[in-house]
Parts: structure tokens; C-alpha cells; sequence
């Protein structure tokens, strides 16, 4: 019975092994632009959430492009936030750390990008939203359009 032990170990890990290879070839990847009303976003981030409603974050960058993987593919819920460089700056300042560590007390804020616009709150939630993107397992070129 002490030879089966070794012989049913390396079964399990074989079969744990395959079952997780399987479940890493079937994701989506996605990446684009992001436009409001027509307008490209120019800074934030979208979040794709998948089927199985795990959500996967990309950052937006100043030409409006963005980059996520590891999304499950068909039905994504998406999401896209844009705070202002003055609110950014705010929430890390009330944090009280920069990049560096801990903010001055006298530290100023910038004024706000003449490029940025708001983009209403309810686009910041996958409840609410409203912006579905079908994805297919590999690469998709997708543009995240919305108004």
C-alpha cells in the first residue's frame, strides 16, 4: 500500500496541473481607446468584468489607450473612471503619502488639466454603467465608446 502513496501524489498533481493549464488558454484580452460623448478620455481607468464577474483593471493613458488581460471572454461589463488631477491629488493628499512617502503639510495642489473633462459617476460602476463589450478568447481590438 506504501508504493500507491507516491504513485497517487503524482496523479493529483498531474491532474491539478492540466485542469489549471485549461482554465489559463481560454482568456480575452482587450485594448483600444476610451471615448466620451465622442471625446477621448485623456487619463483614469476602465475595469472589464468578466462573466464570472472578477473585474480586471487598465490604466487610461493621454492618447486614450488602454490594455487589459486575463478577462474571461463573452459578456463584459465595463467601467470607466476619470478623476481630476486637483481629486486625485486631494485623495492622496488626505492619505497623507505621494509617491515618495509622506506629503508636506504645506504641499499645493495643481490646478486642474485644461485637457480633462468629468465624466458622470455612474459610469464608475458595473451596476450602473450600461457599457457591455462582447469578447472573444485571445486578442480583441475593442474601443470603449460611450455617452
Amino acid at each position: 500500500m506504501i508504493r500507491f502513496v507516491p504513485a497517487l501524489g503524482l496523479f493529483v498533481a498531474v491532474v491539478c496541473l492540466t485542469a489549471a493549464a485549461g482554465c489559463s488558454g481560454g482568456t480575452a484580452s482587450a485594448s483600444g481607446r476610451v471615448l466620451y460623448d465622442g471625446k477621448v478620455v485623456k487619463s483614469g481607468s476602465v475595469v472589464f468584468y468578466g462573466p464570472d464577474g472578477v473585474g480586471v483593471p487598465g490604466v487610461i493613458g493621454p492618447d486614450g489607450r488602454y490594455e487589459v488581460t486575463g478577462v474571461l471572454p463573452g459578456t463584459v461589463k465595463v467601467t470607466v473612471t476619470s478623476p481630476s488631477l486637483a481629486e486625485t491629488e486631494a485623495g492622496i493628499h488626505r492619505a497623507g503619502r505621494g509617491p515618495a512617502g509622506p506629503l508636506p503639510k504645506d504641499a499645493k495642489l495643481h490646478s486642474k488639466d485644461p485637457n480633462w473633462f468629468p465624466i458622470p459617476a455612474q459610469f464608475g460602476k458595473p451596476e450602473t454603467s450600461g457599457i457591455t463589450i462582447e469578447l472573444k478568447a485571445g486578442s480583441n481590438s475593442v474601443d470603449v465608446s460611450f455617452k
